[in-house]
């Protein structure tokens, strides 16, 4: 009796020990509350490591307070979007600013004005839940860039991202667009749009169809390069999302003020 209950001890512990290495959890929950969705989890030296939106962030065990698993994520079709450096359409908010941490990007909420440099999550992560456009200063080409990003306002996810580049010496006929436009051209393939637009400005307009669902725009004015990287499906969602919240605060203040006529 005595070995039957060590031999169903030692298969627990070894059953918990198997659960413990080779953890392939797809949440991780925190002491401070924040959930992590996760593709991949694993258990190394003391730290859980997550990989998210395909970049590695550890946190360690003594933080975590559980991992939980999703029965589906292997069935899970993985719908392709526009990638512009370390960001890709479709990251949630957190994913975001947990790369925008590990990298020191020195993300800000929009309408916030910082000469900060580095990462500070007074600046972003504080208004992760209220907020659906943050940005950065960078330097792309040796100009000046800012870099927008903007998330559905419900399912924070990334839909649309905007690179500005600012110079003095940019205009049509210099040679820094041109680079950028042959850059995307070669990445992308032949633009399917070309033209202008005015209203007493020249501005030339160029589009790219990245797959089916996302579309890159540049527009260059004197001064000045916009880039616009849109996916067309959370663009869609994130339309939908808008018009529910404008719906709802509609009827608020119909209820609230129509007395008062």
């Amino acid at each position: 009796m005595f070995k039957q209950v060590n031999l169903i001890v030692l298969f627990v512990l070894f059953m918990f020990a198997v659960n413990i290495n080779d953890v392939n959890a797809d949440t991780v929950i925190l002491e401070s509350g924040r959930q992590i969705t996760c593709s991949k989890i694993k258990k190394e030296n003391g730290m859980i490591k997550c990989f998210v939106d395909g970049f590695e962030i550890g946190y360690p065990s003594s933080d975590v307070v559980s991992i939980l698993r999703d029965k589906n994520s292997g069935r899970k079709e993985k719908v392709k979007g526009f990638t512009f450096d370390i960001w890709h359409s479709g990251m949630s908010i957190d994913s975001v600013m947990n790369i925008a941490a590990i990298n020191d990007v020195p993300l800000h909420r929009h309408g916030l004005i910082s000469e900060n440099k580095h990462f500070n999550p007074e600046m972003c992560r504080d208004y992760s839940h209220t907020a659906d456009e943050f940005y950065y200063n960078d330097n792309l080409m040796g100009k000046p860039a800012c870099v927008t990003l903007y998330f559905t306002p419900q399912g924070k996810l990334l839909d649309t991202l905007k690179v500005r580049l600012h110079s003095i010496d940019i205009n049509q006929e210099s040679s820094y667009p041109k680079e950028i436009k042959a850059m995307l051209t070669a990445k992308y393939g032949e633009p399917y749009r070309l033209g202008s637009s005015a209203e007493g400005l020249l501005q030339d307009s160029t589009s790219w169809k990245v797959q089916d669902n996302c579309s890159i725009l540049m527009e260059t004015r004197t001064g000045q390069v916009d880039i616009t990287y849109s996916d067309l499906r959370l663009n869609t969602i994130g339309s939908q999302e808008r018009s529910a919240i404008k719906a709802k605060q509609s009827k608020k203040y119909h209820s609230k003020d129509a007395s008062k006529f």
